[in-house]
This record gives structure tokens, C-alpha cells and sequence, in this order.
């Protein structure tokens, strides 16, 4: 290290021959190109020139401190410290410049800060005394180090072993040093970014098919990529007077079509120019190539340099030629586009070209709109660099704003947006869309929305839209209704949070998985469950998967009906059914009991009067008494069969012997049956499989048949006849898991009308006459069937009359399905 010098010596004096010595070095060091291209020698000459003005100006400690481009930050870059001073650890990396405003203010605008005293600063300068007194300055001097207006860091220069000032020549030779560093810095700043432009370009060139060549107008020079160099037959990718050395090669045949494409678009009569020719190689042979370019870079009206493509179309050109009427038709198809195009300047925001749909869009002429500003275009004024402000480098912004026609009509515009460098210069390029049909087919939608959703709002069932998480996405009224929950409420839950009882159960989830999977198109079943206020509810629920254009299942519907009324209806409409059959039974009763009655007073008055002296009864009045138990029997059995019947037992499935059932109801009509005359037939095998049911409620049925084929037959015979007859008959079909029963009521009695035989079935509609039924009989059966998972039909003899066949699935396999 270099011998220190004494600082109060150096005061006052102009700077020494070795001073200018120094700065003339400083000069020569920086001067040539390689040492500034190259990082680590840019490097090794700031910390050598650092090192020199240290040792020159008897400093204690010296640091290059560079600010960056926006002057915000600074970053210590380069230290020197003499051999008995403490370096301390490097401040300032990162550290925000406006943390010293002191400073700040003056060395942006070019100005050498002399602190001769650190502890002397002004109480704005706080946070510079700080940092100072942390490195243990007692005099510090910093020099700013400008380049084009730019400042690109400082020089700092530290006392530590004493207060000191410096000259006024120190400080003007070490700001000539410090602009020289500064040229230099930038020099290279700039130097790194060509390279990097270059290296782009060379990567936008190799990634290319076709080869690129680079005509400067000026020097008439022709720079070509090595495809392009390859293509032409050379060697070298530079040609000197490119233009004339081509055209020597083009085939004569060629050459005027050439030119006229050429001359064409350099006096701006056409966009670009584009042309096939063939040209010859060094090996002999013609090759036939298209060339295309465009004028990039303008002077003016003049052009600079014009940009290109050439492609060997020789083996495709029967293809080329195709492909040249398809860029035909394409570009006839682009000038038709809507959108309006403009090139925007980034500095002043004024429109450099526009395309021929802006004068559709707007009703301005082209060349009335180049020169205007893109933001005067807007109702209100919206500079595009605020509205744009997340656009960085090749970075895409989308808005939409409302733009004027020239007759101040508000146009509503859509505005994509992107920075690009355009000859010389950075630009904009915004594609702007009239939005106004957009708008409107949204509003309609919108408007569409709205009524599909009062539609489905005003839907009495519960409809439910579950995503593909599962998770509620639309609830009408209905349902919130159901579940006692607003509808924003409802949206985002899953099944689960809401009805957990059904949701978790097996099957439901299971189908829920097939349903989502694809695997079903549909499920339609009916579920018990409890709502909130745990009432139990009967609910039949419709689900749907929704699919997209590409048939994936986005979503599930689920549309839910509330039989919970319905279900009560039903069985009040059972019960009135079989309160009118026990009604007619009870008609029948009074005189099936008149009979035992009259036989027992009867009985009993023959006893009465066969008692012997003594009190007791001869053998003759024994047998007497055994007719009095008979008939009591009797009596006691027809009512039980009555009460049974007419007692509302539990709706509990259980198997039922087929037998058993038809006999307990014979049991109620058989006397009926004879009194009409009617002959009964009942054919029932004993080992008939038993079927799972609610036992009273197949006997409803029963009763409904069996009272409608008694009037039949009294319709059709009146009086006792041969054909009065009426069968029960029942049978097994298939075996082993699909067992069933086949159960048939068959009477040859009047028969069913063809003009009613789509009526029968009806509620409350009867061929009877008034007092005679009440039109519930074959709605109520049949429906009491159908809940039996079993079916009931009607069929017309040949011979006349009404056949009832109705299936029931055996008990085996009911019992698995029943919940």
C-alpha cells in the first residue's frame, strides 16, 4: 500500500502534476473497447482507479456506490481500505437512496457533497451522521458519478484518523475521473443489453425454417442467417452490394416480376412484397425460392432497412402455388376483420398506423387519425399508461373502456394490448373489438338467467344443482324451503351438512358415485326421511348427471317431489275404501246374523220348554244346546272377520300365505256370494311361494275385486244362471331369484266398456249407479299394488266378462329390496 499523506498539507493547493498524471491515466485506461466489455476487467480497472485516487488524495477508505437505473437503490459495488483501517462490513447493499435525502438531493443533481465534519450535520442529514459515525468517518467526500444526464452511482472518500477538507481542484479532478467510470459503466451497461438483443435475434433466426436476410438501404449491404447463406449456395452470410449480386442471379424471366414487387413496396404501394423466381447456385443448377420482405425501420419517408424470408419451394411448388392462393384468400379474409388495429407510441401515446377497419369503427379517415391521441379516441380521458400499468416487456393487457364515433356516438370497445420494440422505439399495438353486440347478447342472456331462474324459483319441486365436489351450486325456492335455509345459505355445502341421514346412507352415496362416474344416466326413488324440525317427510328424488360438449359430467341435478301429502292421501283414500267395503259388508252382515239369532231365541224357547220338573234337560235338549254354541260360533266368527278387517293395523311387510288371505276374505263375502247365486271357484296350490306384503292392504284389494265382479254378474244374470260364476285362481311363474305370483279374479259378468277402459283406473270414477260405489276400488288396488313392486292389468275374455290378473314378486326376493 501506498505511503499516506499528510491531509493538512494538501489543503488549499492546486491538484499536483501527479494528480493530472493520475486523471490522464484514468483516461487511458477506460479509452479502449475490451477491458469495458468484459466484466472482470471493467471490475479489475474500478477497483485500480479507486485504489489511485485514494492513495493521491491521502484517504482512508474509498467505495464505489452504484445507484440503479430508476434511483432507488444503492449497491456498494468496489472497497478500498489503507493497511491500518478497519474495512467494516459493507452497508448499503440494497438499501433504499431515500433513506438519505440529505445527499440524495444533491448528488442527483450533479453536485460534490463535502462533509469536512461528520458530527457538524444538520438535522436533516440524521440518518447520513448515522451511517457515518458507524464507520467511523470524521470527514467524508462524495463525488457523483454522471453520464448523460444519468447518475450512475458515486465516489464515497472517508477520514478516518482526522477531520480534513479538500481542495476545490481535488474535487473537480476526481469529478472528471468520476464521469469517466461513469461513461464506462454505462458503455458496458449498454454493451450487455446489444449482446442480448443480438442473442435473441440469433435464436429467433436459428428457430426459423426459412432462411432471413437484412437489406440496409443505405449501404446496400445484405446480411443473411446461415440457412439463408446455405440455401443461396454461399459461403459467407454477408454481401457487399447484396442487391445487384442477386439480381444477377435471378433467371431473366424473373427479374421484371421481382422488381415490380420490389418497387411496389418501397413506394409504399403495397405492405410488403413477396415473390418466386429462380435463381442460380454456385453448383449450376436453378433453384426456385420465394422471397418475402418488409420495410422495418423508416427515416422519415425514407426507407432504412427491410427485413425478409427466403424459402427453396422448388420440390413443394406445385403445393406453393396452393398455398400462395390460400395467402391470398387469408389476407382478403384480414381485411375484412372487424377488429381495428393500431400502433400506439409508448412515449406520447399518439397512433403511428392504424389499419383499415379503424375507419369502419370509428369514421375517421386514416390519415386523420395517425398523429392523434389513442386515449382522445375515449369518452373520458383514460391514458393508456395508467390503464396498462401491469404491461411489462411482452406482457398482454385486456380492457375495456367506451370509446366515440366522429358522429359522438359512445362506442363500447374491448382493448387487448401489448408493448413491443417497433423501429427503434417502443410501442403499443392495440386491437381494439366493438363490443356493442356482446354486450347486448349478454344482457339477453342475463335477462334469460333471470327468467330460468324465476322459472325454476316458481317450481314447485325442490331442484337442486350439486358441482363435481359435490357442493351446492343452485337451489330454487323450493328447496331452501325444504331445508329451512336461505339460498346463500345452501350454496357451497355439500349433501352431507344438509341431510345427513340420506346423503351418508349406502345406497344413496353409492348411486351418487355411479351418477358422477357416468355410469348411470339416472335414478328415480323414493326416500323417508326427516327435516329439520324432525318431522318425517316422503321424498321422491330425480337425479340427473350434467354434461359438458365434450359429454364429461360437470355437475348433478336432483330433483326432489314431496310425497309426504300424497302419501297421507293415499292412505285416507285406502281407508275410505275400505270403510265403503266394510259398509257393504256390514249390509250383507245384518242378515247372515238374523239367521243364528232366530235359531238360538228358537233354540232356547225348545229348551225352555222340554225342562223337566226338576230342571234339567232331557238328551233331546242337549242336542239343542249344541246348536246354540254352534250358531254363537258362528256369529263370533263373522265378527271377527268384520273387526279384523276393519281395524287399521301397522303398515309392516311381513311374507303372507297366499291361502290364508284369500280365505279370511271369503270368510267376510261367501254368504253374499251364495245368496246371489254366485258359483266360486278357488284354485290355489299349496305350496305357492308366500308374497311380502301389508297383509289387510292385499286384502283391500282382494275385496275391491271381488265387489266389483259380484256386480258384474247381478248386472248380467239377475236371477241364478249356469255362468254365474266367478274364479280365484293363483300360480307360480319362473323360478329360483325372480320368482313371482300371479294372482287372477275372473268373473263372465257384463265386462268393461272399451269407451271406459282408459277411465277404470281414475279416482273416483265409477259405471255404477249413484249410492252403488264410490270409483275408488281399482285406483286404490292398483296403486296398493305398485307399492308391492307388483303390477295389476285388466283383460277382456273371449267368452265376456272381466279378467283381473295381478304379479307380485315372491317373498325371497321382496325381502331383500325392503327397507
Amino acid at each position: 500500500m501506498s505511503t499516506q499523506h499528510d491531509p493538512a498539507q494538501r489543503r488549499n493547493i492546486v491538484p499536483s502534476p501527479c494528480f493530472a498524471t493520475f486523471i490522464a491515466a484514468v483516461a487511458r485506461r477506460f479509452a479502449g473497447p475490451a477491458p469495458s466489455e468484459d466484466a472482470s476487467g471493467l471490475n479489475h480497472l474500478l477497483n485500480v482507479t479507486l485504489r489511485d485516487a485514494c492513495d493521491f488524495l491521502g484517504a482512508d477508505r474509498g467505495r464505489i456506490i452504484l445507484v440503479d437505473e430508476a434511483g432507488d437503490t444503492l449497491a456498494a459495488s468496489h472497497l478500498w481500505t489503507a493497511n491500518d483501517v478497519q474495512p467494516k462490513a459493507r452497508e448499503l447493499q440494497d438499501m433504499p437512496f431515500g433513506y438519505f435525502p440529505w445527499v440524495r438531493e444533491q448528488l442527483l443533481a450533479s453536485q460534490t457533497v463535502e462533509i469536512p465534519d461528520v458530527s457538524a450535520l444538520p438535522q436533516e442529514a440524521e440518518a447520513e451522521r448515522t451511517i457515518c459515525a458507524k464507520r467511523s468517518a470524521q470527514s467524508v467526500l462524495l463525488v457523483p458519478m454522471i453520464c448523460r444526464d444519468r447518475c450512475m452511482g458515486f465516489l464515497e472518500f472517508d477520514s478516518v484518523r482526522g477531520k480534513r477538507r479538500w481542495t476545490r481542484g481535488e474535487k473537480e479532478q476526481l469529478t472528471t475521473a468520476a464521469e469517466i467510470m461513469a461513461a464506462a459503466l454505462m458503455r458496458h451497461e449498454e454493451l450487455t443489453r446489444l449482446r442480448a438483443n443480438e442473442e435473441r435475434l440469433r435464436l429467433t433466426m436459428e428457430a426459423t425454417t426459412d432462411g432471413v436476410w437484412d437489406y440496409d438501404t443505405k449501404t446496400r449491404d445484405i446480411i443473411l442467417s446461415d440457412k439463408a447463406a446455405a440455401l443461396l449456395g454461399l459461403d459467407s452470410t454477408s454481401i457487399k452490394n447484396g442487391v445487384y449480386f442477386l439480381l444477377e442471379r435471378i433467371h431473366p424471366d424473373d427479374i421484371q416480376s421481382i422488381q415490380d414487387q420490389f418497387h411496389a413496396h418501397m413506394t409504399n404501394q403495397q405492405p410488403r412484397f413477396e415473390g418466386v423466381c429462380r435463381i442460380a447456385v454456385p453448383s449450376g443448377e436453378w433453384r426456385h425460392v420465394c422471397v418475402r420482405g418488409m420495410i422495418v425501420s423508416w427515416r422519415g419517408r425514407q426507407p432504412l432497412r427491410i427485413l425478409g424470408t427466403i424459402e427453396d419451394v422448388g420440390r413443394l411448388r406445385e403445393a406453393e402455388l396452393n398455398r400462395m392462393e390460400t395467402e391470398k384468400k387469408y389476407r382478403q379474409l384480414f381485411e375484412m376483420e372487424t377488429d381495428a388495429i393500431f400502433v400506439i407510441d409508448d412515449a406520447d401515446g399518439t397512433i403511428l398506423e392504424a389499419n383499415a377497419a379503424t375507419e369502419d369503427m370509428y369514421g375517421y379517415s386514416r390519415q386523420y387519425l395517425l398523429g392523434m391521441p389513442f386515449e382522445s379516441l375515449a369518452t373520458r380521458p383514460a391514458p393508456i399508461s395508467e390503464e396498462s400499468d401491469n404491461l411489462h416487456g411482452e406482457g398482454r393487457a385486456m380492457l375495456q373502456l367506451a370509446h366515440k364515433h366522429c358522429d359522438g356516438t359512445t362506442i363500447p370497445v374491448e382493448i387487448s394490448m401489448r408493448r413491443i420494440p417497433w423501429q427503434g422505439r417502443s410501442v403499443r399495438i392495440a386491437a381494439v373489438r366493438d363490443i356493442s353486440d356482446r354486450l347486448r347478447a349478454q344482457e339477453a342472456i342475463d335477462r334469460q338467467r333471470r327468467f330460468l331462474k324465476t322459472v325454476i324459483d316458481a317450481e314447485p319441486s325442490m331442484i337442486l344443482v350439486r358441482d363435481r365436489s359435490r357442493r351446492v351450486m343452485l337451489a330454487n325456492v323450493a328447496t331452501c324451503q325444504f331445508y329451512d335455509r336461505s339460498e346463500e345459505q345452501l350454496l357451497g355445502r355439500t349433501g352431507r351438512e344438509l341431510l345427513p341421514s340420506l346423503y351418508y346412507s349406502e345406497p344413496f352415496s353409492n348411486e351418487d358415485d355411479l351418477l358422477y362416474s357416468g355410469q348411470l344416466d339416472q335414478v328415480d326413488n323414493e326416500y323417508k326421511v326427516k327435516d329439520r324440525s324432525d318431522n318425517q317427510r316422503w321424498l321422491r328424488i330425480i337425479r340427473r348427471p350434467l354434461r359438458d360438449a365434450d359429454d364429461n359430467v360437470t355437475a348433478l341435478l336432483s330433483v326432489g317431489i314431496d310425497l309426504t301429502e300424497a302419501k297421507q292421501l293415499k292412505a285416507e283414500l285406502v281407508r275410505t275404501g275400505q270403510l265403503a267395503s266394510l259398509g257393504e259388508i256390514a249390509a250383507g252382515l245384518a242378515h247372515e246374523i238374523t239367521n243364528p239369532v232366530n235359531g238360538i231365541i228358537n233354540y232356547a224357547q225348545v229348551l225352555i220348554d222340554m225342562l223337566e220338573d226338576d230342571g234339567t234337560v232331557t238328551d233331546s235338549g242337549n242336542q239343542f244346546l249344541g246348536k246354540i254354541i254352534t250358531e254363537g260360533e258362528r256369529i263370533a266368527h263373522l265378527a271377527h272377520g268384520v273387526l279384523g278387517f276393519a281395524r287399521n293395523y301397522s303398515n309392516t311387510r311381513m311374507p303372507c300365505a297366499m291361502d290364508t288371505m284369500v280365505g279370511s276374505v271369503l270368510d267376510l263375502v261367501d254368504s253374499r256370494l251364495i245368496r246371489d247365486g254366485i258359483k266360486l271357484t278357488v284354485d290355489i296350490p299349496a305350496n305357492l311361494p308366500a308374497v311380502h306384503c301389508v297383509h289387510w292392504e292385499f286384502q283391500q284389494v282382494l275385496l275391491n275385486l271381488i265387489s266389483n265382479a259380484r256386480f258384474a254378474l247381478n248386472e248380467r244374470y239377475p236371477k241364478p244362471h249356469p255362468d254365474k260364476r266367478l274364479f280365484i285362481t293363483a300360480r307360480q311363474e319362473n323360478a329360483g331369484a325372480d320368482r313371482k305370483v300371479i294372482i287372477m279374479v275372473e268373473d263372465h259378468g257384463t265386462g268393461i266398456d272399451p269407451a271406459h277402459i282408459n277411465d277404470v283406473f281414475d279416482p273416483f270414477f265409477t259405471t255404477k249407479p249413484v249410492g252403488e260405489g264410490t270409483g275408488l276400488g281399482l285406483s286404490i288396488s292398483r296403486s296398493i299394488i305398485l307399492d308391492h313392486d307388483g303390477t295389476l292389468a285388466l283383460e277382456q275374455p273371449e267368452g265376456g266378462g272381466t279378467r283381473v290378473r295381478i304379479t307380485l314378486p315372491a317373498a325371497e326376493k321382496c325381502a331383500e329390496n325392503d327397507s
